[in-house]
This record gives C-alpha cells, sequence and structure tokens, in this order.
C-alpha cells in the first residue's frame, strides 16, 4: 500500500482511521509529518515501518513534537529494525520552504524508513557527529538491510554533517554480506573517505554515486575520481547497475567510463552529464559512443540525463539521439533521454524524425517486440512524431508499456491514435504541454472550453484501453484543471491514477496540484 496524503490537515485522521485495518505486509509512504504518538502506534505494527519524508513549511515542522531523528530510530525495536531492508539518510536542513526528494522506490511488502535532519534538531558540530555514531549503531540491528541511500545533494552545506566516513563504513560493512544497493550523493570532496571500504561488499548489485564540486575548498580531482573507478572495479563481478551523476562539467563522467574494466554483468546504465558533454564532434562525445558500443549486446536499460542550465541556445542533445540509435541494442527494454533539470524545453523541430525512416524510428520499429519504456524529453515532440513513433512501435508485436514525451501543443485525438497502435500501453506521461497554440490569443476558459468539445468527440478505442496510469501536466491554472481532469477520466474508464492521485480524488472538484 502506498499512502500519499495530499494535506496536512489530512494526516493524523486518515493514519488513525487506517491503522486497526492494516496487515503485516503493508508499507507506508507518508507525506507530511506525524507526531510521535502515530510512529509508536505504526512501529507497534512491525514489520511495518515507516518511509518518513517531509513536506512542508519550516514553522510547520517546528510544532511537531519530534526535536531529534533519533526519536524515530528509539521507536525501532530490535524485532522491528529486522525488517528494515532499505535506509534513507538526509544529514540536511531547510529554510522556508523546501520539496525533498522522493525516496528510492520499494516493492509491495517492503520495509523502509528514512531518517532526516531538520534545523530544529541541529546543535553543536560535535554532537551531531555524535547522534551519527549512535545512528549508525542502531543500524547494526537491521540484519535484513539490503539499501542504504545517504542524501546530500539537495543541501550543498549538509555533508559537513556528514563528516564521519569512518563510522559509516563501519555501519555498512556489518551488512556486507547482505547489502545489494548503495546510493551516494556526496560532493566530491567527501567521495574519497566515503568510499575507503576495507573489502567488497561481496552482493553489491546497484551503485549509484552523484557528485559534485564544492567550490569553496580547493581539492584535486584525480585522486577522488580515482577512488571511484578503484570501488566500482572491485565490485564489478556483481554489479548489474551502475549510476553516475554530475552537473559539473569539471568532473568528467567520461574519463571514469574509459577508465573502468570490464563489468560482465552490467545490464543498466544511467548517466546525468552536462550537456557539454554531448556536442558533435566532442571528445566525451565520442568516449560515451565506445563504452555504449562496448555493452551493447548485454544492456537492458539505459537512462541519459542532460544538465542543462541557464541559456539554452546551445542545446543540441537530437544528433545524440540520432546517434544513439545507430547502436543496436539487442536486449534494450527501456530508452530514456532526457533533460535533468529542464529550464526550457526546445520547440518541435524535423531533425530527429525526417522521411524516409531514419535510424530512430528504424530502431524503434525493430525493437517493438523488446522494449518496453520509450522516454524522449530534451524537447518537444510534435503531433505527426508522435503519430510516427506510435506506428513505429504498434502493432501486435508491440511490448511497449511506458511513454513518456514532451508536446508542445496536445490534440486529444491523439489519445485515440496511441489507443489503437499502442493498446498495450499502460502508462502515459505527457508533460509541459499547451492544449492550442500559445499564439492563438485565448483565455484560459475559451481553450478550455475548445479542449472539453474535441473530448467530447471521443473514439470508441479509448474506451477499451488498457492504461492505467496517466501523468498530463498542462501550462495552466488550476481552475482549468479540475474541468480537463474530469473530462479524460470519463473517456478513459480503466485509467486508477492521474498525475499520481487516484481516480477518486482525481474526479473531484478539489484543485489539485500535479505530484
Amino acid at each position: 500500500m502506498k499512502f500519499v496524503p495530499g494535506h496536512f490537515p489530512a494526516v493524523h485522521q486518515r493514519v488513525r482511521k487506517l491503522l486497526p485495518q492494516l496487515p503485516n505486509e503493508i508499507w507506508i509512504h507518508i507525506h507530511g509529518y506525524l507526531e510521535k504518538e502515530d510512529l509508536a502506534k505504526i512501529f507497534s505494527l512491525s514489520p511495518i515501518l515507516l518511509d518518513f519524508w517531509m513536506r512542508t513549511i519550516y514553522t510547520q515542522v517546528k510544532a511537531c513534537s519530534m526535536k531529534h531523528p533519533l526519536h524515530i530510530m528509539n521507536s525501532i525495536t530490535p524485532l522491528a529494525a529486522t525488517y528494515v531492508s532499505e535506509l534513507v539518510i538526509c544529514p540536511q536542513f531547510f529554510e522556508g520552504f523546501v520539496s525533498l526528494p522522493l525516496a528510492s522506490s520499494a516493492t509491495s511488502g517492503s520495509s523502509t524508513i528514512s531518517v532526516h535532519r531538520m534545523k530544529s534538531w541541529i546543535g553543536h558540530p560535535k554532537t551531531i557527529q555524535i547522534n551519527v555514531r549512535m545512528l549508525f549503531e542502531k543500524v547494526t540491528q537491521m540484519m535484513n538491510l539490503k539499501s542504504i541511500v545517504v542524501d546530500c545533494i539537495h543541501g550543498r552545506q549538509s555533508w559537513k554533517y556528514f563528516q564521519r566516513a569512518d563510522v559509516f563504513i563501519d555501519a555498512t560493512m556489518s551488512h556486507s554480506e547482505r547489502l545489494e544497493i548503495l546510493e551516494l550523493h556526496l560532493p566530491l570532496r567527501c567521495l574519497e573517505n566515503t568510499l575507503s571500504f576495507k573489502h567488497p561488499i561481496s552482493k553489491l548489485q546497484s551503485l549509484s554515486v552523484s557528485i559534485w564540486l564544492a567550490p569553496e575548498y580547493a581539492i584535486s580531482i584525480e585522486p577522488q575520481l580515482a577512488r571511484l573507478i578503484w570501488f566500482v572495479d572491485i565490485h564489478a563481478t556483481s554489479l548489474q547497475r551502475l549510476s553516475l551523476d554530475s552537473p559539473d562539467s569539471a568532473i568528467n563522467l567520461m574519463t571514469i567510463l574509459s577508465s573502468l574494466g570490464r563489468i560482465p554483468n552490467l545490464r543498466e546504465i544511467c548517466l546525468g552529464l552536462d550537456n557539454q558533454m554531448l556536442q558533435p564532434g566532442a571528445v566525451n562525445r565520442a568516449k560515451l559512443e565506445r563504452f555504449l558500443h562496448a555493452y551493447a549486446q548485454q544492456l537492458e536499460k539505459l537512462n541519459i540525463l542532460v544538465y542543462a542550465y541557464g541559456s539554452l541556445i546551445n542545446l543540441n542533445p537530437e544528433p545524440f539521439e540520432y546517434d544513439l540509435f545507430k547502436i543496436d541494442f539487442p536486449s534494450l527494454k527501456t530508452v530514456q533521454v532526457a533533460l535533468k533539470e529542464p529550464r526550457y524545453i526546445p520547440p518541435s523541430s524535423s531533425t530527429f524524425f525526417t522521411p524516409p525512416l531514419p535510424a530512430g524510428l528504424t530502431y524503434l520499429t525493430k525493437q517493438r517486440s523488446i522494449l518496453q519504456n520509450l522516454t524522449l524529453k530534451t524537447r518537444h515532440v510534435s503531433a505527426e512524431e508522435l503519430r510516427l513513433i506510435a506506428t513505429a512501435l504498434g502493432g501486435a508485436k508491440s511490448s511497449l508499456l511506458n511513454l513518456g514525451i514532451q508536446m508542445e501543443i496536445f490534440d486529444p485525438d491523439l489519445l485515440a491514435i496511441l489507443a489503437l497502435n499502442l493498446p498495450n500501453l499502460r502508462e502515459l506521461d505527457i508533460g509541459n504541454t499547451n492544449l492550442h497554440d500559445p499564439s492563438f490569443q485565448m483565455t484560459a476558459n475559451e481553450k478550455r472550453r475548445r479542449f472539453l468539445d474535441a473530448m467530447s468527440n471521443f473514439h470508441p478505442a479509448l474506451d477499451a484501453w488498457g492504461l492505467r496510469h496517466f501523468r498530463f501536466v498542462i501550462l495552466y491554472n488550476l481552475d482549468c484543471w479540475v474541468h480537463i481532469r474530469q473530462a479524460v477520466l470519463q473517456k478513459l474508464p480503466n485509467v486508477i491514477t492521474f498525475n499520481d492521485y487516484t481516480r477518486e480524488e482525481a474526479m473531484s472538484a478539489q484543485a489539485l496540484y500535479p505530484k
């Protein structure tokens, strides 16, 4: 069960109402905060544990009775600790309104606990270090822990409260025979000490490393990157997933990739790259293509996320998409090429799909019996391009389950095209779109009315379409959302979540922000 209340006033009431009904297999994911008494009730229902994420304003949280993250840890009995499979540690604090990152996705039945440090919990740095040691001592009781995440990326000074790398290493090594997932989001200067393990983590399958420069400290980059290369190499035989991410062009991830030894069982690669590394003719881009060629026969998932800050005049990832699809990936099931943090989505153009069928469409046609997930979000896709994609991936042999795109203008008729060509599609994500040509001078109500008129003439294929999850983000005020989402859901009877809200919540008259 994934429990995500939408508003703070309802949190306590809904939790208390649900508690007596919860069977032991359920895991709870709550956005908001709970009082200490509520935590105690949840932890008493072992093996149910709380994935505790705070989304609020500092002044609201200050009234919470929990003044220290150890209250959370101390609420876990030794028996309950044995059910924890994932620990997420965010040693950070907030000023004003901050939206925390989501925890790593967990499968049904797993148990997760996340620990955060708020500003009101922070005292003298020595106290923090002692508390970190106490926290990790508690970790040693989690005998089924399989995933550890350390996230300092959203509080760029918060790493100062995570300088006890020896404590982290000791706690991690206590689970070296069980740990399968390790995620580190740290400044580069912390990497060498944090990865100073005495011996390999024998079952490590997934390694994610997000790094950035701490400009206030002058350090040599090479020893830090060398430590990362060494750490990957000593785990090469067990690794199946590798994620490397850095928004700083000074940290050359391509140098890391070209220096790695062979990873024989690698199935998934995720790279977060600075835009400059993908420019045509760049040496780094050539290194990336050689790396992908080397693992093309075994890769099942490929995610390329492009950092593009400020002016995007020079942003041109389309030729990279074109070259990417020239590589033969016989087992690739997931392809994602997207902007990591888009400030502006480039408009549609004909560079990617040009008649006759270019490499992109040829690849999609060939892979339609294998490809299950496709995300193309480096620019807006035109209506004609969406038709070409649907046709290339459609047919009786189509295996596509998830599709994510950006569109400049969305026409309701496109839903019918997708329904006819992709009957097995389960998830659709259309982002940052308009309902009509933005050059037309119309009020929001006029645009909404035209969209609703178009939806009224729906195609019968929509009624039988098996789509289950629909994300549809338009550039409109919230008043329009009420009518638009109701109209869409009425024509898509099989959709069970709309913008991550349940069907019942989305059909309500309440104006809900896309989550």
